[in-house]
């Protein structure tokens, strides 16, 4: 009978304790401070390990003299926690903090940096946000940390209809298993330092995921994949962007991961920021884009380490646009049979053989620069490549055949000459010279990737010979010349036999619209010039004849 008793009375003083551990904030006194006492019910301050419960429109400012072992936010409040803490020792079995619905919690205040600090216990959450609570808000202030040494989920927003935003700074360490997993609308303007995590750094299950433009993210080593996108997320990047894979990372271990099998994920590069590692591991890779998955490069996309022969992995939808850039440095991309990859942009490689290999579906309509290979591998797959190798610009000659339409790559480029924007090509890669706007002949022309230079041979002399002289292209006369190939050292006829009138000024201009000599000659005549000093190249005649202009082209060979 007494051990019954014994049994009865522990068990009401345990009913006691966990009781007293939990602390509801009044806001009696004097309304903010946390160790005003008479602004908990029952007028003390939590004790450590305290269950906090705040709630209301409410600022809680001062000293936190023991550290509480979870802050809960009630429904309908909106809680600013302007002070430093630490929640959580690590073995309470119980979520850190909890936001519940149609609430907001703000970590700091735009006039104090503050750090809090989160301790959880391993299977469960840092910041939790579940499911059923609508509309409820995580922000962490521009100058404030939040830091989360151990959780299962570092911050879980589990609900569609909540936000998360981070306009401070996110440290989440090694004790963690996932860094964050969001459903919601999270955007980041701040820093997010991710490192060592032993599951995902950030894990998408729906909603959208947003580094704007001043937003820094750093994922270091997580022992599964950097960034995990499923159940539908999108996730945008406009700021900085550095993902390492772990040192063991195998083939399911990857920087960027981009839906599933069955799951859609999207992610959307608009930034140059982005650099991705697969790691040291042969195996991992830095970008796998899943069956359902779809990645849209608008910037610069650098990817480095990992499986260099699957450093880009597509099992579903990659397009790199107009003006982006893949640098896959010493790597090459590899399109399963599923997958369908679209070049508007370039790609770069330094890798030993082909930049490419696909057993799937690959369209090229723009710019490749693989430094030691310009093949793409096809496995059982199939390649349209109507794009331009730029591997050594000074080989790459197009033939208008005398039009003045010339298709230069199969998307739209503006094309310069010598700096001076000349035309943009259409949609299908046709650029059209407008009349009187080209200074040489041959023209070389240049676009907006550095390192593409291409030169165009026998395009239309209206191009040409407006922009020289300044006059109008309905004036521009052939001039007779023969032979046009000319052996090195010989000399060149030129037939002004059908000509009267004045005398005829007549310039030898080279490729680069440089007047090598300058002649006066007689019209009616046929005229034999020197070329001696000429070396081997190409060449035009100019003859000017009042308004006239009269255009020759002729080579000198050896």
């Amino acid at each position: 009978m007494k051990r019954k008793l014994h049994l009865i009375v522990l068990a009401l003083l345990c009913h006691f304790v966990s009781i007293q551990a939990q602390t509801v904030w009044s806001g009696s006194g004097d309304g903010s401070s946390w160790s005003d006492a008479q602004n908990w019910e029952g007028g003390a301050v939590p004790t450590a390990g305290a269950l906090v419960e705040i709630g209301g429109d409410v600022t809680v400012t001062g000293m936190v003299a023991e550290m509480p072992g979870q802050v809960k936010i009630k429904a309908n409040s909106n809680v600013v926690l302007d002070l430093n803490m630490t929640i959580g020792n690590g073995t309470l079995e119980e979520h850190t903090v909890i936001i519940n619905a149609n609430s907001s919690l703000s970590f700091g205040t735009a006039e104090n940096n503050r750090t809090i600090t989160i301790n959880c216990h391993p299977d469960k959450h840092g910041v939790a946000i579940f499911g059923g609570s609508d509309n409820s808000n995580l922000t962490i202030v521009e100058g404030s940390t939040l830091d989360i040494m151990q959780a299962r989920f570092g911050i879980n927003v589990s609900n569609t209809l909540s936000t998360l935003l981070n306009a401070g700074t996110i440290k989440i360490s090694s004790g963690v298993q996932d860094g964050i997993k969001s459903a919601a609308t999270s955007t980041n303007t701040g820093v997010i330092n991710i490192d060592n995590v032993s599951g995902d750094g950030i894990l998408g299950s729906g909603g959208t995921f947003d580094n704007e433009t001043t937003g820094t993210i750093i994922i270091t080593k997580p022992a599964d994949d950097g960034i995990d996108l499923r159940a539908g997320t999108i996730f945008s990047n406009k700021g900085t962007l550095n993902i390492t894979a772990a040192d063991a990372a195998a083939a399911g271990n990857n920087g960027i991961s981009v839906g599933t099998a069955e799951e859609t994920g999207s992610f959307v590069n608009e930034s140059d920021n982005l650099t991705v590692s697969g790691g040291v591991s042969a195996d991992g890779r830095a970008v796998y884009v899943y069956d359902m998955g779809d990645f849209t490069n608008n910037g610069l996309l650098t990817l480095d380490g990992g499986n260099s022969g699957s450093r880009l992995f597509v099992k579903g939808v990659f397009e790199n646009t107009k003006g982006a850039m893949v640098d896959l440095l010493d790597g090459r991309f590899n399109v399963n049979e599923t997958g369908i990859l679209t070049n508007d942009g370039m790609f770069k490689t330094t890798r030993d053989g082909s930049g490419g290999f696909t057993t799937g579906t690959v369209v090229n309509n723009a710019f490749f620069d693989y430094e030691n290979s310009n093949n793409f591998a096809v496995g059982m797959g199939m390649i349209t490549d109507e794009g331009i190798s730029v591997n050594d610009s000074s080989d790459i000659f197009i033939d208008a055949m005398e039009s003045c339409t010339v298709k230069l790559a199969n998307a739209s480029y503006d094309w310069y000459e010598e700096g001076t924007l000349i035309e943009t090509s259409g949609v299908d890669g046709m650029l059209t010279f407008p009349a009187a706007s080209l200074m040489n002949d041959p023209v070389e022309l240049t676009t907006d990737y550095e390192g593409v230079l291409i030169t165009v041979l026998n395009y239309c002399e209206e191009a040409f010979g407006g922009v020289i002289n300044q006059i109008n292209p309905v004036n521009v006369e052939p001039l007779k010349v023969f032979p046009t190939l000319v052996q090195f050292g010989e000399s060149l006829n030129l037939d002004l036999s059908a000509l009267g009138g004045q005398n005829m000024q007549v310039d030898i201009v080279n490729m680069y619209g440089q007047v090598l000599s300058r002649n006066l000659l007689p019209s009616g005549q046929v005229h034999r010039m020197s070329v001696n000093a000429l070396p081997v190249g190409q060449y035009i005649l100019r003859g000017y004849q009042g308004e006239q202009v009269f255009v020759g082209r002729f080579c000198v060979v050896q």
